[in-house]
């Protein structure tokens, strides 16, 4: 489980699977001093100020809550790029005042060790009591009917405050699909492999990574198999029988086809190693921690096949021009 701190504030919203959980440190309170600058009747001089604020995790959470911004995103029912606005949640003016005990240095003899923390756990209270269910809501500039909810829960689990996300429409997949659409519809096995991605997905978003890494595990065979098919006729009899052997190994696969894979899979071959680790000997923790990373191994992997992809038809589109412009050259 981590911390609020693992996402920005965006990512709270669009990024943080359903049904995660993360702490919020609640015992942690900030102590700071400060000088201010005071005018009296007589003259004017510095003021020594020693302050407690909020724990800096139960900073973050109040931060999001009113958290507002106009961003720029696709609306699922405007099915294009529009304006949006993120919408603030209306608070306790006592939980948007930041300082929990404040003092002046010169009267430090009165301290009262006790009041900040009696004084966070009173905003706590009133946080749960007002907000133990909250609504983050981002609308459409176009259609203010056309909205993104997000819907969290925050409860106490011992010394913590924890927030769970517990329900979002549009899912996260939906949304995740549709950048996926955006960016790789071009390359020619997207087809095959979208689905896999799709599941890949649906899994980590459902706390089951193990499956996620199954599902990329598949997209990756799936792509050295659509490269070997594409170029096999470019490799003699031995290879051929080498790469279609039932003993060969996958890193050994794609030493065979080297020079035709992007080069980030050829240089970091263990990838496939890595998956396969996640999908037999990791536990759901280990392969949740590190899903964003390889995920992320397999759209740079796409990305360059998309550039090669794209230079390949560069070449043949040139050729036919050359072949065109070599033919009109020579009949007249």
């Amino acid at each position: 489980m981590g911390n609020i701190l693992k996402y920005s504030k965006i990512e709270l919203l669009f990024n943080m699977p359903l049904y995660e959980k993360l702490t919020v440190n609640i015992t942690e309170i900030e102590k700071v001093s400060r000088e201010e600058e005071v005018t009296d009747d007589i003259f004017d001089y510095v003021q020594d100020i020693y302050e407690e604020k909020y724990p800096v995790e139960f900073n973050a959470l109040i931060e999001f809550l009113l958290y507002e911004d106009r961003i720029y995103g696709y609306c699922s029912r405007c099915k294009r790029e529009n304006s949006m606005q993120i919408l603030k949640l209306d608070l306790d003016g006592k939980l948007k005042n930041k300082t929990l005990y404040g003092q002046l240095a010169d009267d430090f003899d009165n301290y009262d060790e006790e009041y900040a923390i009696y004084e966070l756990k009173n905003r706590i209270n009133i946080l749960i009591k007002d907000h133990e269910y909250f609504t983050k809501t981002v609308y459409c500039s176009h259609d203010k009917n056309h909205k993104f909810i997000f819907i969290y829960n925050l409860y106490l689990e011992g010394e913590n405050l924890i927030l769970q996300k517990v329900g979002q429409n549009p899912s996260s997949v939906d949304l995740h699909n549709r950048e996926l659409d955006k960016r790789y519809s071009k390359y020619k096995n997207y087809k095959v492999i979208k689905s896999d991605l799709n599941k890949a997905l649906i899994c980590y978003h459902n706390n089951f990574s193990i499956g996620g890494f199954l599902y990329l595990r598949r997209v990756l065979e799936s792509i050295v198999e659509d490269k070997y098919i594409d170029i096999k006729e470019n490799l003699d009899k031995t290879k051929q029988e080498e790469f279609e052997s039932h003993n060969v190994k996958f890193k050994e696969k794609i030493e065979i086809l080297k020079e035709y894979l992007p080069n980030y899979l050829t240089e970091n071959k263990y990838i496939y190693s890595v998956l396969s680790k996640g999908v037999h000997s990791l536990t759901e923790e280990d392969c949740n921690k590190y899903f964003n990373i390889v995920e992320n191994s397999i759209y740079i992997i796409i990305e360059e096949l998309l550039e090669l992809q794209e230079k390949e038809n560069r070449k043949k589109r040139t050729e036919k021009f050359l072949n065109e412009i070599n033919s009109e050259i020579n009949n007249n």
